[in-house]
């Protein structure tokens, strides 16, 4: 089974080695400080162990109450005698002690020193308020006051199975154990570990346990460390490091998460204007369909309009070719120009004279009728005709027209020179299209 260890030097690997037999064993932790680093005793409470603990700083005593309210705490000093004695804390240190010298060490080396009164008590008290129950291990940390707390030993009877004593001065290697081992071996015990920073001891009266040490802590105790343990220190700054690292980036996720919730809300109310312009877009282009059918219709029908015009115009051109083609228009092109010299001989004798033109020189209203209607070569009326209900014969008729019409319509128009003359050029123009054709 691995088990964790929170010791400092690895002392619960080497007890739990010699009593990993024992089942729900007993301690008594002197000096035992912080219900968690650097903890002798915390391995053994993991195991179901429970057991008393002797610790004078009042912070430490109450936050292994409150870690432990199944264990006894003594909140008191150990010393030759019951009462009271100046205690010097060093705080968030393993440095407080009882020891006046030692204490002033420390504070020349600049450590924060805070000065109290504690109760005290000897040893043998602890020892005997557990009324004969075997002791399995007994720890003793008192920075520098180790032989005072074995000198408080007797009269007690009782004898732990397993004593460790810190045998070095505080913050040293310095072996600090020469005045007090006597006084431990002469209590029944017999010297078998030495860590570097504690010495073990076993009672005579269990000589079995003495194989289990000599080898130090090593892989076949089947034991893993904690965080806080100092042989972690370069885990534990990388730790360090990367909790920095993740606090922030903790807060660049809350900066980047704000960010995404004002880009959500702007998102939102970008695909809501969106949604209002892709409305208004529809609407535009169901009206522009409709338009657009519309203005298709009308094109089609205006299409239509310019195709039958387009129909009739090409009739019409047909027609007017036709016409300048036809015999009619070939015959009275002499006629035509009579007329438009007519019309110049005229123009000219009226602007001599300085008289207002009439509509034809020399011509009654009789004969402007009469030339209008032989230059545009529309239907001359026979008096003979008319008088016979008014019927009309074309002069497009050509030369089936009959010369008594022309000549009687002439003569009852007037007897004028100038009528005379242009019926004779008409005759003679008349008489050459004939013989041409």
């Amino acid at each position: 089974m691995t088990i964790t260890s929170y010791a400092q030097n690895f002392e619960d690997v080497i007890l739990l080695r010699a009593l990993k037999h024992v089942k729900n064993g007993c301690y008594v932790d002197i000096g035992a400080q912080d219900p968690v680093g650097d903890s002798v005793s915390l391995a053994f409470y993991e195991q179901g162990w429970r057991g008393l603990h002797v610790e004078p700083t009042p912070h430490y005593a109450q936050k292994i109450r409150e870690a432990r309210p199944d264990e006894v705490v003594v909140e008191a000093a150990i010393a030759s005698q019951e009462g009271t004695i100046t205690f010097f804390e060093f705080p968030d240190t393993g440095l407080s002690t009882g020891d006046e010298i030692i204490a002033r060490q420390h504070e020349a080396e600049g450590f924060k020193i805070r000065q109290m009164h504690v109760p005290c008590l000897p040893l043998s008290h602890i020892l005997d308020s557990l009324n004969g129950r075997d002791i399995h291990w007994l720890k003793i940390d008192v920075e520098g006051m180790e032989e005072q707390v074995i000198d408080s030993w007797s009269p007690s009877t009782a004898r732990p199975w397993v004593v460790l004593v810190e045998s070095t001065k505080p913050n040293s290697t310095e072996p600090s154990f020469e005045g007090w081992e006597p006084k431990l071996l002469a209590l029944g015990y017999e010297f078998v570990y030495f860590d570097g920073l504690n010495r073990f001891y076993t009672s005579v009266e269990c000589k079995e346990l003495k194989s289990a040490f000599g080898a130090g802590p090593n892989y076949f105790d089947h034991f893993v460390l904690t965080a806080l343990s100092p042989f972690c220190f370069t885990l534990n700054a990388e730790i360090t490091q990367l909790q920095l690292e993740m606090a922030h980036l903790r807060q660049q996720l809350t900066t980047r998460t704000d960010q995404v919730v004002q880009l959500q809300d702007a998102l939102n109310a970008t695909q809501a204007e969106a949604a209002v312009q892709r409305a208004e877009f529809a609407q535009a282009a169901d009206a522009w369909e409709r338009t657009s059918a519309t203005l298709t219709s009308d094109i089609a029908a205006k299409q239509q309009i310019i195709t039958s015009y387009e129909i009739q115009l090409k009739t019409m051109s047909q027609e007017l070719d036709a016409v300048y083609r036809s015999s009619s228009w070939r015959i009275t092109a002499p006629l035509r120009s009579a007329v438009t010299r007519l019309k110049r001989l005229r123009s000219k004798k009226f602007k001599s004279s300085g008289s207002q033109p009439s509509s034809n020189s020399g011509l009654n209203p009789t004969d402007e009728r009469s030339l209008s209607t032989l230059q545009s070569g529309s239907e001359i009326q026979s008096p003979s005709l008319a008088s016979s209900g008014g019927k009309t014969a074309p002069l497009s008729n050509g030369p089936a027209m009959s010369k008594l019409i022309v000549i009687d319509q002439l003569d009852t128009s007037a007897e004028t020179e100038s009528v005379q003359r242009i019926y004779r050029q008409f005759t003679r123009s008349r008489k050459q299209a004939l013989e041409n054709k």
